[in-house]
């Protein structure tokens, strides 16, 4: 068990599509959106090394989470819970999730 504090920003191109019912015209528009998130987790584990040379880990972890990501009822803002290393629940309910399996060769 470990404790395990992470931040990432990223930016990403957000597409919009607007539809005109009176003309059955379409159109989109493109905006950048920039998201700030971290987390404070707790990380849960299981390490084996076999013959001393070789090495498989396998964690998950589960905390606290934020993101300065819209979450309102935008489908276009609301529909990424992923962020490059671990996944945030909405605001409302900020819990937040990662997991990973490492295999390595172990250098004498």
């Amino acid at each position: 068990i470990k404790p395990e504090i992470a931040f990432g920003f990223f930016s990403r191109d957000v597409w919009r599509y607007n539809y005109d019912p009176y003309s059955s015209y379409y159109d989109y528009q493109t905006s950048r959106s920039e998201v700030f998130s971290g987390t404070l987790q707790l990380i849960f584990g299981k390490q084996w090394v076999f013959d001393n040379a070789f090495a498989v880990d396998l964690y998950a972890g589960v905390g606290y989470g934020f993101s300065s990501e819209n979450t309102g009822n935008d489908y276009y803002y609301n529909n990424s819970g992923y962020h490059y290393g671990y996944m945030i629940a909405d605001n409302s309910f900020p819990i937040s999730f990662s997991s990973g399996l490492k295999i390595g060769y172990l250098f004498k």
